[in-house]
Parts: structure tokens; sequence; C-alpha cells
């Protein structure tokens, strides 16, 4: 979630837990940002990817990664991201116990809006990035990971195909990111 700090003027990344019942667990702050995807992990933990705005300049927006305990506190943080528009769009647990980012970015890539993926260790570690795409705007919507370790995103592009309207890509890259078809 994302709201309003009335005391600054900030949107930091709010996260709230609640029991079955919707009461309220606790409520925290995180980075200024904005939170695109949670997920719950095999250890019981959270990972929130998203977005942050930690410069103040909603220009430069970077890519956002979270591990949270189940109590709220922070784990680990990642952010990465250039001088355009970088933002995680989802995350996903790989079968190794690290977490895959679906990312879009201007900042990197062919051009245009791309998409792109980044493998994070289990604690947050830089493993691996790639951008995939062409001159114009292509984005992802979806993101899993196969039986045989590679990974499969589904979006629209621009780049490829028919220019207007946008059409369907589907992506299969290996379990290093490197595209296959």
């Amino acid at each position: 979630f994302t709201g309003q700090n009335s005391l600054n003027g900030s949107f930091p990344l709010y996260v709230i837990k609640t029991n079955a019942d919707g009461d309220t667990l606790w409520a925290r702050n995180y980075l200024e940002g904005q939170g695109n995807s949670i997920i719950r992990t095999d250890d019981g933990n959270y990972v929130i990817a998203g977005v942050t705005y930690g410069d103040g300049n909603y220009d430069n927006e970077d890519v956002l990664v979270v591990k949270i305990n189940s109590d709220g506190d922070t784990l680990w943080t990642f952010q990465s991201g250039g001088e355009g528009i970088d933002y995680a769009e989802c995350v996903i647990e790989a079968n190794d116990g690290g977490f895959v980012v679906g990312l879009k970015t201007q900042s990197f890539g062919a051009g245009g809006l791309d998409w792109g993926l980044i493998k994070l260790d289990s604690g947050g570690n830089l493993l691996w990035q790639r951008v995939y795409g062409g001159q114009e705007h292509d984005q992802f919507e979806s993101l899993i990971q196969t039986p045989d370790g590679s990974f499969m995103l589904v979006g629209g592009t621009y780049s490829f195909g028919v220019i207007e309207p946008s059409n369907a890509l589907l992506v299969k890259v290996n379990s290093i990111g490197e595209l296959q078809w």
C-alpha cells in the first residue's frame, strides 16, 4: 500500500498485517514508495516489490524490494535504478530460495519502456539482471518459474509484430535470465 503521511507530506510504503477477522495486528511504514506485489515466503516472512521515491524526485523512481519478518521488521532492502523510471511489478520466490523480480525500466534497454528480471539470493544480494524489449514500449504482466528452472513472462509489446494495437508477447528465459524464445 501507499499512504500519505500527514506530518510531512511523504508517501511511505505502508504495510498492514491483519488476522483472519480483519483486526489489525500491526502496521508499518517503510521507505518512501509504493508496493506493487507482496508474497509470503517459504520461511514464513514476506517480500514486497515496488518502487521507491527515496530521493524525493518522482521522475526518478527506482526498483524497491523489501523482505520483512512476520512482525514487520525489515530483514533486508534492495534498491536499483538508473536515470529514468524503474520499478518492480512483481516478485516470486524461486525454487532455490532466492527471488526473481519482474521490472519495468526506462533507464536500461533498447528504448521506451522495457521489461526485465532481477535475480536476488535469499539474503537480497543481486545475482543477475536482464532487460528485454525493443525500440518501443514493452511490458510484462505476469511471471512464473517452470519445473525445469526457467522463467516465463507474458505481457504486451509495441516493438514486435503489428505496432498498433499492441501485441501479446510470451517470453521464456533460462535459469540465469538468458532469452530462450
